[in-house]
């Protein structure tokens, strides 16, 4: 369950910083409107809304959040090619590839906590994988005070792209690592 956690709070800074970074330096670093920055971030949710419509259900969680790894890299990455001057269909891969993971990692850590809990302490568990999260939340506003600190400028955007791709990467190694995640979502196996 420790591992759960760690991934849920690994995951959620990433999330929550690229996603709210990458808003904050549309508007300030590539100079956009709050009205234009919202519609970039739409590819975000759209993915989002896609990727739940079409893994929500599906109780195995290996395979999701491993891919869920790979694209928080990917669309750390894919900021490190932003600059203030950037065209405008570049600014929706980030967006979008990062909508991805945001749509279905809570999903599958919440599936894998419940699974892994003793049913007695469901509820404080569950709390807990809520906590951790907000833990990520915290860890990404820390990091976008840090990098933004003279404002939202693209040697920033850059500077905590590099620290989110480090800390997807973690979340990678633990998802690839953790073989009990293979187990979660099959069915046990009948005895006799």
């Amino acid at each position: 369950m420790l591992a759960t956690l760690t991934r849920q709070c690994l995951a959620y800074t990433t999330s929550n910083a690229s996603f709210y970074g990458y808003s904050q330096w549309l508007q300030e670093g590539r100079g956009l409107g709050a009205p234009q920055a919202g519609l970039l971030l739409l590819p975000l949710s759209a993915a989002a809304i896609g990727v739940t419509a079409l893994t929500g259900r599906r109780s195995r969680v290996r395979g999701k959040l491993v891919a869920d790894a790979l694209f928080q890299c990917l669309g750390c990455a894919a900021l490190l090619l932003l600059r203030a001057d950037s065209p405008l269909w570049l600014l929706i891969a980030p967006s979008a590839v990062v909508g991805i993971p945001h749509g279905s990692i809570g999903l599958a850590n919440q599936n894998t906590l419940y699974v892994q809990a003793d049913p007695a302490r469901i509820g404080s568990s569950a709390g807990l994988l809520r906590t951790f999260m907000y833990i990520g939340a915290l860890f990404a506003a820390a990091a976008t005070a840090v990098f933004f600190r003279d404002g939202a400028t693209s040697s920033g955007l850059h500077a905590m792209a590099w620290v989110l791709v480090g800390v997807a990467a973690v979340f990678l190694v633990l998802c690839a690592a953790d073989r009990s995640l293979g187990r979660v979502g099959t069915p046990p196996y009948a005895s006799g």
